[in-house]
Protein backbone atom coordinates (compact mmCIF):
# COMPACT_ATOMS: atom_id res chain seq x y z
CA UNK A 1 0.00 0.00 0.00
CA UNK A 2 0.95 3.23 -0.96
CA UNK A 3 0.76 6.74 0.53
CA UNK A 4 1.97 9.61 -1.23
CA UNK A 5 4.46 7.57 -3.15
CA UNK A 6 5.66 6.06 0.32
CA UNK A 7 4.91 2.55 0.37
CA UNK A 8 3.44 1.56 4.05
CA UNK A 9 4.45 -2.04 5.50
CA UNK A 10 6.07 -4.14 7.74
CA UNK A 11 5.16 -3.58 11.53
CA UNK A 12 2.51 -0.61 10.52
CA UNK A 13 0.04 -2.72 8.59
CA UNK A 14 -1.63 -5.97 9.44
CA UNK A 15 -4.05 -8.08 7.02
CA UNK A 16 -6.98 -9.90 8.78
CA UNK A 17 -8.58 -13.29 7.62
CA UNK A 18 -11.29 -11.72 6.41
CA UNK A 19 -9.38 -9.52 4.18
CA UNK A 20 -9.47 -6.30 6.52
CA UNK A 21 -6.11 -3.76 6.28
CA UNK A 22 -5.29 -2.86 9.54
CA UNK A 23 -3.11 0.47 10.25
CA UNK A 24 -0.91 0.25 13.41
CA UNK A 25 0.19 3.83 15.12
CA UNK A 26 -1.54 6.56 13.43
CA UNK A 27 -1.09 10.17 13.10
CA UNK A 28 -2.59 12.84 11.44
CA UNK A 29 -0.44 12.80 8.88
CA UNK A 30 -1.30 9.38 7.61
CA UNK A 31 -4.30 11.26 6.68
CA UNK A 32 -4.64 11.07 2.82
CA UNK A 33 -5.48 8.91 -0.67
CA UNK A 34 -3.95 5.31 -0.44
CA UNK A 35 -3.04 3.70 -3.00
CA UNK A 36 -3.59 -0.43 -2.29
CA UNK A 37 -2.38 -3.23 -4.25
CA UNK A 38 -2.75 -6.69 -4.35
CA UNK A 39 -0.61 -9.87 -5.75
CA UNK A 40 -0.42 -13.17 -5.41
CA UNK A 41 1.87 -15.57 -4.78
CA UNK A 42 3.89 -14.94 -7.97
CA UNK A 43 3.70 -11.06 -7.86
CA UNK A 44 0.91 -10.67 -10.00
CA UNK A 45 -1.60 -7.38 -9.54
CA UNK A 46 -5.07 -8.95 -8.35
CA UNK A 47 -6.39 -5.79 -6.92
CA UNK A 48 -6.05 -2.10 -7.54
CA UNK A 49 -7.98 0.65 -5.49
CA UNK A 50 -7.23 4.10 -4.11
CA UNK A 51 -8.85 4.56 -0.90
CA UNK A 52 -9.24 8.11 0.97
CA UNK A 53 -8.48 7.89 5.25
CA UNK A 54 -9.39 10.64 7.37
CA UNK A 55 -7.30 10.18 10.55
CA UNK A 56 -9.69 12.29 13.45
CA UNK A 57 -8.84 13.50 16.91
CA UNK A 58 -11.52 12.08 19.77
CA UNK A 59 -14.57 14.91 20.93
CA UNK A 60 -13.49 15.80 24.34
CA UNK A 61 -16.00 16.43 27.25
CA UNK A 62 -18.42 18.81 25.95
CA UNK A 63 -19.18 22.01 28.04
CA UNK A 64 -22.39 24.44 27.97
CA UNK A 65 -22.49 27.97 28.94
CA UNK A 66 -25.81 29.60 29.68
CA UNK A 67 -27.10 33.29 29.15
CA UNK A 68 -30.15 35.34 29.51
CA UNK A 69 -31.76 38.18 27.42
CA UNK A 70 -34.74 39.15 28.64
CA UNK A 71 -36.23 35.96 29.55
CA UNK A 72 -34.64 34.01 26.73
CA UNK A 73 -31.81 31.66 27.00
CA UNK A 74 -29.50 30.97 25.14
CA UNK A 75 -26.92 27.78 25.69
CA UNK A 76 -23.73 27.39 24.20
CA UNK A 77 -21.95 24.16 23.60
CA UNK A 78 -18.18 23.46 22.75
CA UNK A 79 -15.37 20.68 22.78
CA UNK A 80 -12.38 21.82 23.50
CA UNK A 81 -10.59 18.54 21.31
CA UNK A 82 -11.93 16.76 18.17
CA UNK A 83 -12.05 17.03 14.37
CA UNK A 84 -15.53 17.97 12.28
CA UNK A 85 -17.72 17.82 15.78
CA UNK A 86 -21.42 17.86 15.13
CA UNK A 87 -23.62 18.84 18.45
CA UNK A 88 -27.09 18.05 18.76
CA UNK A 89 -29.35 18.75 21.98
CA UNK A 90 -31.93 16.64 24.26
CA UNK A 91 -33.76 16.37 27.29
CA UNK A 92 -32.42 13.71 30.28
CA UNK A 93 -34.69 11.49 31.42
CA UNK A 94 -32.53 8.77 32.57
CA UNK A 95 -30.95 8.44 28.96
CA UNK A 96 -31.22 11.26 25.90
CA UNK A 97 -34.49 10.56 24.87
CA UNK A 98 -35.90 13.94 22.88
CA UNK A 99 -33.82 15.92 20.28
CA UNK A 100 -34.20 19.70 20.57
CA UNK A 101 -31.48 20.74 18.23
CA UNK A 102 -28.40 20.02 16.14
CA UNK A 103 -26.01 22.98 15.99
CA UNK A 104 -24.01 24.18 18.77
CA UNK A 105 -26.15 27.16 20.43
CA UNK A 106 -30.35 26.64 21.34
CA UNK A 107 -32.08 29.04 22.28
CA UNK A 108 -34.89 28.22 24.98
CA UNK A 109 -38.30 30.27 26.14
CA UNK A 110 -38.65 30.93 29.84
CA UNK A 111 -37.04 28.44 32.74
CA UNK A 112 -39.49 26.10 33.89
CA UNK A 113 -37.24 23.45 31.57
CA UNK A 114 -36.04 20.00 32.25
CA UNK A 115 -32.54 18.91 32.28
CA UNK A 116 -30.66 19.20 29.27
CA UNK A 117 -27.46 17.60 28.19
CA UNK A 118 -25.76 18.20 24.98
CA UNK A 119 -23.86 15.65 22.98
CA UNK A 120 -20.88 16.36 20.66
CA UNK A 121 -19.69 13.61 18.12
CA UNK A 122 -17.24 12.88 15.23
CA UNK A 123 -16.55 9.57 13.12
CA UNK A 124 -14.51 8.56 16.07
CA UNK A 125 -16.03 9.09 19.36
CA UNK A 126 -18.64 10.53 21.29
CA UNK A 127 -19.36 12.39 24.30
CA UNK A 128 -22.00 14.16 26.60
CA UNK A 129 -21.87 17.22 28.79
CA UNK A 130 -23.27 17.46 32.36
CA UNK A 131 -27.05 17.47 32.82
CA UNK A 132 -27.81 21.39 33.19
CA UNK A 133 -31.26 22.43 34.16
CA UNK A 134 -31.57 25.85 32.67
CA UNK A 135 -32.73 29.18 35.00
CA UNK A 136 -33.02 32.78 33.24
CA UNK A 137 -34.53 34.37 36.60
CA UNK A 138 -33.31 38.01 36.18
CA UNK A 139 -30.54 38.57 38.96
CA UNK A 140 -29.65 42.21 40.30
CA UNK A 141 -26.81 43.75 42.35
CA UNK A 142 -27.45 45.88 44.78
CA UNK A 143 -24.78 48.92 45.33
CA UNK A 144 -21.86 48.85 47.41
CA UNK A 145 -22.20 51.99 48.78
CA UNK A 146 -25.50 52.11 51.65
CA UNK A 147 -26.93 55.44 52.28
CA UNK A 148 -27.53 55.89 56.08
CA UNK A 149 -30.13 58.51 57.46
CA UNK A 150 -28.20 58.98 60.44
CA UNK A 151 -25.22 61.35 59.78
CA UNK A 152 -25.78 62.10 56.03
CA UNK A 153 -21.95 60.27 55.08
CA UNK A 154 -21.83 57.33 52.99
CA UNK A 155 -20.21 54.32 53.87
CA UNK A 156 -18.88 51.07 52.41
CA UNK A 157 -19.75 48.06 54.03
CA UNK A 158 -20.04 46.05 51.12
CA UNK A 159 -17.52 44.60 49.46
CA UNK A 160 -19.77 41.99 47.52
CA UNK A 161 -21.75 43.27 44.26
CA UNK A 162 -23.75 39.87 43.89
CA UNK A 163 -26.82 39.38 45.68
CA UNK A 164 -29.01 36.22 46.36
CA UNK A 165 -31.96 35.58 44.84
CA UNK A 166 -33.77 36.04 48.20
CA UNK A 167 -32.22 39.24 48.12
CA UNK A 168 -30.06 38.17 51.05
CA UNK A 169 -27.24 41.15 51.51
CA UNK A 170 -24.09 40.23 53.43
CA UNK A 171 -21.93 42.43 55.06
CA UNK A 172 -18.70 41.31 56.08
CA UNK A 173 -16.04 43.07 58.81
CA UNK A 174 -18.99 44.89 60.33
CA UNK A 175 -17.86 47.25 63.40
CA UNK A 176 -20.49 48.57 66.23
CA UNK A 177 -20.75 51.92 64.78
CA UNK A 178 -21.98 50.64 61.36
CA UNK A 179 -25.74 50.18 63.54
CA UNK A 180 -28.63 52.14 62.51
CA UNK A 181 -30.81 52.98 59.61
CA UNK A 182 -29.90 52.54 55.79
CA UNK A 183 -31.48 52.66 52.34
CA UNK A 184 -30.29 49.88 50.06
CA UNK A 185 -30.44 50.83 46.30
CA UNK A 186 -31.04 47.66 44.25
CA UNK A 187 -30.36 47.63 40.16
CA UNK A 188 -30.90 45.17 37.73
CA UNK A 189 -27.37 44.00 36.05
CA UNK A 190 -28.10 45.57 32.68
CA UNK A 191 -28.19 48.97 35.02
CA UNK A 192 -31.73 49.34 35.31
CA UNK A 193 -33.44 50.32 39.05
CA UNK A 194 -35.30 48.04 40.16
CA UNK A 195 -36.28 49.10 43.69
CA UNK A 196 -35.16 50.70 46.95
CA UNK A 197 -35.34 49.27 50.52
CA UNK A 198 -35.44 50.59 54.11
CA UNK A 199 -33.29 48.71 56.60
CA UNK A 200 -32.33 48.71 60.41
CA UNK A 201 -29.03 47.19 61.07
CA UNK A 202 -27.91 46.14 64.65
CA UNK A 203 -24.88 44.75 64.97
CA UNK A 204 -24.70 42.48 68.23
CA UNK A 205 -21.93 40.90 70.07
CA UNK A 206 -21.84 37.08 69.62
CA UNK A 207 -23.08 34.95 73.05
CA UNK A 208 -20.20 33.00 75.28
CA UNK A 209 -20.63 29.44 76.04
CA UNK A 210 -22.68 29.78 79.48
CA UNK A 211 -21.62 29.05 82.72
CA UNK A 212 -23.22 27.17 85.24
CA UNK A 213 -23.33 27.26 88.87
CA UNK A 214 -25.38 24.93 91.64
CA UNK A 215 -26.34 25.83 95.46
CA UNK A 216 -28.61 23.94 97.02
CA UNK A 217 -31.17 25.08 99.16
CA UNK A 218 -32.62 24.50 102.65
CA UNK A 219 -34.86 21.80 101.81
CA UNK A 220 -32.78 19.90 99.19
CA UNK A 221 -33.69 21.78 96.32
CA UNK A 222 -31.03 23.00 93.87
CA UNK A 223 -30.68 26.78 92.55
CA UNK A 224 -29.09 26.25 89.02
CA UNK A 225 -27.71 29.75 87.58
CA UNK A 226 -26.67 30.67 83.98
CA UNK A 227 -24.97 33.22 82.80
CA UNK A 228 -23.02 34.48 79.65
CA UNK A 229 -21.57 37.17 77.96
CA UNK A 230 -22.86 39.09 74.71
CA UNK A 231 -25.80 41.43 74.05
CA UNK A 232 -29.51 40.73 74.33
CA UNK A 233 -29.03 36.88 75.29
CA UNK A 234 -32.16 34.94 75.62
CA UNK A 235 -31.84 31.52 77.63
CA UNK A 236 -33.59 28.18 77.58
CA UNK A 237 -32.99 24.87 79.71
CA UNK A 238 -33.77 21.70 79.54
CA UNK A 239 -33.23 18.52 80.96
CA UNK A 240 -32.42 15.38 79.28
CA UNK A 241 -33.21 16.74 76.62
CA UNK A 242 -36.60 17.86 77.89
CA UNK A 243 -38.07 21.25 78.17
CA UNK A 244 -38.38 22.26 82.33
CA UNK A 245 -41.74 22.41 83.70
CA UNK A 246 -43.51 22.74 86.93
CA UNK A 247 -42.94 19.20 87.98
CA UNK A 248 -39.80 19.26 88.11
CA UNK A 249 -38.92 22.53 88.21
CA UNK A 250 -39.92 25.92 90.07
CA UNK A 251 -39.68 28.43 86.88
CA UNK A 252 -39.37 32.63 87.34
CA UNK A 253 -39.47 35.10 84.98
CA UNK A 254 -35.70 35.60 85.53
CA UNK A 255 -34.85 32.90 83.23
CA UNK A 256 -30.81 32.85 83.67
CA UNK A 257 -31.90 31.06 86.89
CA UNK A 258 -34.08 28.12 88.11
CA UNK A 259 -34.84 25.96 90.99
CA UNK A 260 -35.06 21.64 90.89
CA UNK A 261 -37.08 20.35 93.07
CA UNK A 262 -35.93 17.82 95.50
CA UNK A 263 -35.15 14.34 94.01
CA UNK A 264 -34.62 15.81 90.72
CA UNK A 265 -31.35 14.39 88.81
CA UNK A 266 -30.19 13.93 85.33
CA UNK A 267 -27.66 16.54 82.75
CA UNK A 268 -29.63 19.74 82.56
CA UNK A 269 -28.27 22.19 80.43
CA UNK A 270 -28.83 25.83 79.49
CA UNK A 271 -28.79 27.32 76.21
CA UNK A 272 -28.36 30.96 75.37
CA UNK A 273 -28.68 32.62 71.86
CA UNK A 274 -29.21 36.15 70.55
CA UNK A 275 -29.59 37.43 66.63
CA UNK A 276 -26.36 36.26 65.70
CA UNK A 277 -24.84 33.19 67.50
CA UNK A 278 -25.97 30.37 70.07
CA UNK A 279 -24.12 27.86 72.84
CA UNK A 280 -24.72 25.82 75.41
CA UNK A 281 -23.58 23.78 78.36
CA UNK A 282 -24.59 20.49 80.64
CA UNK A 283 -24.27 19.66 83.64
CA UNK A 284 -25.21 16.89 85.59
CA UNK A 285 -27.37 17.87 88.40
CA UNK A 286 -25.73 17.49 92.06
CA UNK A 287 -27.52 15.45 95.09
CA UNK A 288 -28.21 18.04 98.00
CA UNK A 289 -29.14 17.00 101.54
CA UNK A 290 -32.65 16.01 101.58
CA UNK A 291 -32.36 15.39 97.55
CA UNK A 292 -32.43 11.80 97.69
CA UNK A 293 -29.08 12.09 100.10
CA UNK A 294 -29.08 12.00 103.79
CA UNK A 295 -27.24 14.35 104.91
CA UNK A 296 -26.22 15.38 109.07
CA UNK A 297 -28.76 15.62 111.52
CA UNK A 298 -29.04 18.70 114.04
CA UNK A 299 -30.97 18.20 117.02
CA UNK A 300 -32.50 20.58 119.21
CA UNK A 301 -32.84 19.51 122.93
CA UNK A 302 -35.09 21.21 125.49
CA UNK A 303 -33.48 22.18 129.12
CA UNK A 304 -33.55 19.26 131.42
CA UNK A 305 -34.33 16.87 129.01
Amino acid sequence: MRHNNITVSGNRTSVLSNGTLQLHNINKYDGGVYKMEGHDAVGKCLVREHIWLEVQDPVSHPKVSVSCKGGRLDLRCEAERGDNVSFRWATLGGSVNASLGVTHLLSLEGSDQQELVCVASNMVSTETSDPLKPDCRETWIIYTTLWPFIGGDIKTVCRVDEAAADMTLRLDNLTKDLSGRYSVEVYYTNGKFKEERDISLTIQDPVTPPQLSQDCLLHGEIEVSCSSTGEDPQYSWTLEDRPLDGSVAILSDETQTVIMRRSISGPITCAVRNRVSSAHTTQELRKCPGNGIEGPREFCLSPGY
